[in-house]
């Protein structure tokens, strides 16, 4: 039995789901777990995460309930994240109880996650993870309505750069082609994303393209402090979009976006170039992802010593 086969039995038998979104959650974990959600509500699917749901991904899905508490019954879901410390639950999940079982649905480099897996399904070709929920979708034989074809899509675009990144493969493109023609609203999604920005966000941008930097292996660097964003009246989801952003410049191979948090500074990473694998970067600091995007957690002084004077 493959391992599309494998997931989608496990979750077909489990009466009661749970599905995690990780810390600070992008279009594809929010995809991903909206699209699990809408298309097994004949079953008792709940979404569980540590922070607020950013504004844009309502704009494109409706309103996401999401509780904060991990229950302690029924399958736990994962997706979109290979390091445990990422999904805001680490103790819990160390600690769940026997027979609670652990499910892991990620397109990332293999993380930590995978040692307390009782099953791990890491697909790193696909574009995202909700290549991937799809696949799920397709071997249950689970109908498709056009919220599923959205959250679907949501997670394609976003992962892709609105499918401009290295990771646009002919499968994505074919898959994002097929979930547009069974209801998906592309129109919406790119509306959200990227048309639209508030003042607030606007402000917070032009500061952090004041502090822009270039490395001479053309890497954008730029540091968003949490005064920067008391500042400007904006908040941490307002950060989403600009490592993207600045990839498309001239020049840029890839982008690197330090946000200040209250446990020390997020690492961005994104790249637009199959050369500049930020996933394998992200690892050497402590941190996960792909070719095209990673993430990691470091402190203030780790920033100034192994970062921006390594880089």
């Amino acid at each position: 039995m493959n391992a599309v086969r494998e997931a989608a039995l496990l979750i077909q038998s489990s009466p009661k789901i749970s599905v995690v979104l990780h810390r600070h959650p992008d279009g594809d974990a929010i995809g991903a777990a909206v699209a699990l959600q809408v298309a097994l509500n004949e079953r008792q699917v709940s979404l569980v995460g540590t922070e607020k749901i950013p504004a844009a991904f309502e704009a494109v899905l409706g309103p996401i309930q999401a509780r904060t508490d991990l229950p302690r019954e029924g399958l736990v879901v994962v997706v979109d994240c290979a390091e445990l410390h990422r999904t805001g639950f680490e103790t819990q999940l160390k600690r769940r109880p026997r027979g609670q079982k652990l499910l892991v649905i990620d397109h990332h480099r293999q993380g930590n996650l995978k040692h307390y897996a009782d099953f791990f399904w890491q697909e790193q070709k696909a574009t995202s993870t909700t290549q991937l929920i799809a696949e799920i979708v397709t071997v249950l034989r689970l109908p498709m309505s056009g919220r599923l074809a959205t959250a679907l899509l949501l997670g394609l675009y976003t992962d892709s750069g609105g499918f401009q990144h290295a990771n646009t493969t002919s499968e994505a493109l074919h898959l994002a082609a097929n979930l547009i023609r069974r209801g998906a609203n592309l129109k919406l999604i790119t509306e959200a994303l990227s048309a639209r920005r508030t003042l607030n966000q606007t402000w917070l941008w032009g500061h952090a393209l004041k502090e822009l930097t270039v490395s001479q292996a053309g890497l954008a660097i730029t540091r968003i402090g949490r005064q920067l964003i008391a500042r400007t009246g904006s908040s941490a989801p307002d950060v989403a979009g600009l490592a993207n952003l600045l990839c498309l410049a001239d020049g840029v191979k890839a982008a690197l976006v330090l946000v200040e948090g209250e446990n020390g500074w997020r690492g961005i990473l994104r790249s637009r170039t199959r050369f500049f694998h930020v996933g394998a970067l992200a690892k050497l600091l402590g941190g996960n992802g792909s070719r095209s995007a990673g993430g990691f957690l470091v402190t203030d002084g780790a920033i100034n010593a192994n970062i921006l004077d390594a880089i």
